[in-house]
């Protein structure tokens, strides 16, 4: 008698076993099916994705700054070029100018809007920047403040004259040639998430700087 209830207990054990090897099996092969099909799948995805970036121009795709920290001459510049140095030392403001207002360029300093002019030609000239990042200070300026601009050739120095919460997308503030304007964004969580600050000056000099 416990001779049998032995048998039958190794038996027990025994289906126990197999059952347990069946269902590690079945996981593990059900897992290399499930990874081979992501794998499959992705390949074609990711082709498309370099065809559809290939295909981009250069002010879309991502682009990266310079390691250079040279000032790249106006006349020269490209997307994400180092056009100039912005200082409101009263303000503690000194941060790199890019060319083109994109997601790299504001990660790097600030960027002048492709859109308009480059400091000057009796058209306006846009540079914004992340209130989070390069242009926090900027929301201190106030009427009457000096912004300096370096260029690669050239000092150009403006006065501000008006400062103004104003909306994101159709600002409501005049604008005429030869001003700077310039803008801070905030994030979605602040209290200004749907505005900009700008700080418009007004052209007060220029002189040739050589810097060779």
């Amino acid at each position: 008698m416990h001779s049998e209830d032995n048998k039958h207990k190794h038996y027990e054990k025994s289906i126990t076993k197999e059952y347990l090897l069946r269902a590690l099996l079945f996981t593990l092969i059900a897992s290399a099916l499930a990874a081979a099909v992501m794998i499959a799948a992705f390949k074609p995805v990711c082709s498309v994705v370099h065809k559809a970036e290939a295909a981009l121009s250069m002010t879309v795709r991502d682009l990266e700054i310079s390691g250079n920290d040279e000032i790249v001459p106006i006349e020269k510049k490209y997307p994400c070029a180092k056009i100039a140095q912005l200082v409101c030392e009263d303000k503690g403001i000194n941060v790199p100018v890019y060319y083109g207002s994109n997601r790299v360029s504001l990660g790097s300093g600030v960027g002048l809007s492709s859109k308009h002019s480059c400091f000057g030609n009796d058209d306006i000239t846009v540079i914004g920047g992340y209130d989070e990042a390069c242009f926090a200070a900027l929301k201190l300026v106030k009427a009457g403040d000096t912004i300096t601009v370096n260029t690669a050739n050239s000092k150009i120095i403006y006065r501000i004259s008006n400062v103004v919460y104003d909306s994101k997308s159709s600002p409501s503030f005049e604008r005429e040639g030869n001003q700077l304007i310039l803008y801070s964004m905030f994030s979605d969580f602040s209290e200004h998430a749907d505005e900009c600050f700008y700080a418009v000056a007004e052209k007060m000099s220029e002189e040739a700087v050589d810097n060779e």
